[in-house]
């Protein structure tokens, strides 16, 4: 049995959708961003098996999130698809605005990391000047299909 190359396309974040296409298999699966307005869903993504990250910068705010999404089979007018499902969503941890979390993404397993270039800079309303932060990256680690926040490393 031949292994699937997963290939992620993401087309114009500012759009937020991600098309992810299997080389080997019938047709690919298009992730719409799960958010309404411009969020730039799909600014960063990762894969590792059947497990995706994607961010998005700008939230309500200028809140920057994470979606993480994990593929199970399903059947869809008779035929057998894959389809991902949300596993977990998440926005900045410490609900301040213009830290970029989720400016760049990563993941492998079980684990998942989270930058934020500009976390413990001086945080201002939505709109204001960028804060001057020297930065974070958060680990998830996950716990049967749901991740949690493990550690937060400072710069």
């Amino acid at each position: 049995m031949k292994a699937k190359r997963l290939h992620i396309l993401f087309i114009c974040f500012a759009l937020g959708i991600i098309q992810i296409t299997m080389s080997n298999a019938g047709d690919g699966v298009v992730v719409h961003r799960p958010e309404v307005g411009d969020t730039n869903f799909g600014h960063s993504v990762d894969i590792s098996e059947k497990t995706f990250i994607a961010s998005y910068t700008s939230y309500v705010g200028d809140l920057g999130g994470v979606y993480i999404f994990g593929m199970k089979a399903a059947v869809v007018a008779g035929k057998k698809v894959q389809k991902w499902d949300v596993l977990h969503h998440f926005i900045t941890p410490d609900d301040k605005a213009r830290d970029w979390f989720g400016w760049d993404v990563a993941i492998d397993g079980n684990i998942a990391v989270v930058g934020a270039y500009e976390d413990g800079g001086n945080k201002v309303v939505a709109g204001g000047p960028i804060g001057e932060g020297p930065g974070a990256v958060y680990v998830y680690t996950r716990s049967g299909k749901k991740f949690g926040q493990r550690k937060k490393l400072k710069a």
